[in-house]
Parts: C-alpha cells; sequence; structure tokens
C-alpha cells in the first residue's frame, strides 16, 4: 500500500510534500491522501474533519 502511494506522489512531483507528511503520523497522512486521490475533490471537502481512517471505511456513512 506504500508503494502505489509513493509512485503517485513521486508522478504528481509532491516530493516536497511527501516529506513533510512522512515525519508526521503516518496513521494521519496516508489516509488523508489516499482518501482525496481516492474520492472526488466534491467528497473529500464534505469529510475535512474525519482525517481518521474511518473516513476511508465510511465516507458517506459517518452520520451513524
Amino acid at each position: 500500500a506504500v508503494s502505489p502511494v509513493e509512485e503517485a506522489e513521486e508522478e504528481s512531483g509532491e516530493d516536497e510534500e511527501r516529506t513533510s507528511p512522512m515525519e508526521s503520523p503516518k496513521s494521519k497522512t496516508p489516509p488523508r491522501k489516499r482518501t482525496k486521490r481516492d474520492l472526488p475533490e466534491d467528497v473529500f471537502e464534505e469529510s475535512p474533519q474525519v482525517e481518521s481512517e474511518n473516513d476511508d471505511d465510511l465516507p458517506h456513512g459517518f452520520d451513524v
């Protein structure tokens, strides 16, 4: 799961951004970036406060 993410980041040219997250908690950064890439910006904007792994599990189910 780390290989694909790293490759995608390198292609985007976000090397500098990748260095910052690396220093930060890995549990908080990867999920957020993955969600933004996986889901459309609309969905990502709808759940900005849900930076937890749960966001990936239930992006539109945080109502429960």
